[in-house]
């Protein structure tokens, strides 16, 4: 009943539902995954920490990397902004926010890949990052979260603001 939020229409599903079994020794556990997903919503729009693909009424999500959580963020009007360029596939995933905050959000998230595949990532670059922004403020015990190629910050209306948090 709380996971749904009925006036911004968004689901979001993560570790701290706990919809899925957990490992019991969770913390030492990542997994891969590949779920087939149907929803009673067909206008709703999937985004995962995993790759996202539309098969007929249904959504296949599989993990990009091993890890122990599963997330999954349902909505209407989700807007997808993307770069695939350089060999990076990045994007990130909104909702009613003005067009440079998910522009500019691409642009650091590739600058900080930059600077940390130079410094630290030359043998292992990393490449691949989905970020999705609530469209939602920050709600007490709410904040963003991150896992291995993928992040979730509450709405940003100010771009100057992104930086930081990636």
């Amino acid at each position: 009943k709380d996971m749904y939020k009925r006036e911004h229409r968004f689901l979001e599903l993560g570790l701290d539902w706990f919809w899925y079994p957990i490992h019991p020794s969770f913390s030492g556990f990542n997994f891969l995954y590949r779920l087939n997903i149907k929803t009673d919503a067909p206008d709703f729009q999937l985004a995962a920490n995993g790759r996202v693909a539309r098969k007929g009424k249904n959504w296949l999500v599989e993990s990009k990397a091993a890890d122990y959580d599963i997330d999954l963020v349902l909505s209407d009007n989700l807007s997808f902004k993307r770069y695939n360029q350089n060999g990076y596939n990045l994007e990130v995933v909104s909702k009613n926010l003005a067009e440079e905050v998910p522009a500019t959000l691409l642009e650091n998230i590739r600058e900080t890949l930059d600077f940390y595949n130079s410094a630290f990532g030359k043998n292992n670059p990393q490449r691949e990052v989905t970020a999705v922004i609530r469209p939602f403020p920050e709600i007490s015990g709410q904040g963003g979260y991150f896992r291995k190629r993928y992040f979730i910050l509450p709405r940003i209306d100010d771009a100057k603001n992104l930086f930081f948090p990636v």
